[in-house]
């Protein structure tokens, strides 16, 4: 169990540091599309991931390192809300690519 735990400790710290790479190369690529315009909305939500998913990653890949910081009822609120946060925008993300989906294109 105690291996299990460190190997997801690892991985919570890696994807908290990898993440945020990811998604701005994904966020600059769709920068740069010139036939598609761009929903403020869906860019404000990937803003919200990049910063709540390495902040809730990291933080709970380090409590599960270090027992005694999960102790702390701040970071266990940090963390939560961070985790929560990050499942919302997750929860926008689809719902607003499924309204973008639907909607007629404009373009003639």
């Amino acid at each position: 169990m105690d291996t299990l735990r460190t190997l997801l400790a690892i991985f919570l710290l890696i994807l908290g540091a990898g993440y945020p790479m990811f998604a701005i190369w994904r966020l600059s690529l769709r920068i740069n599309e010139k036939e598609r315009t761009q929903n403020s909305a869906q860019m404000i939500v990937q803003f919200v991931l990049i910063a709540a998913v390495p902040l809730a990653a990291m933080l709970a890949g380090f409590a599960l390192l270090l027992p005694s910081l999960w102790e702390s009822p701040v970071i266990r609120i940090i963390i939560y809300g961070a985790t929560g946060l990050a499942i919302g925008a997750l929860i926008a993300q689809y719902w607003l690519g499924r309204s973008d989906a639907n909607a007629p294109d404009s373009q003639p």
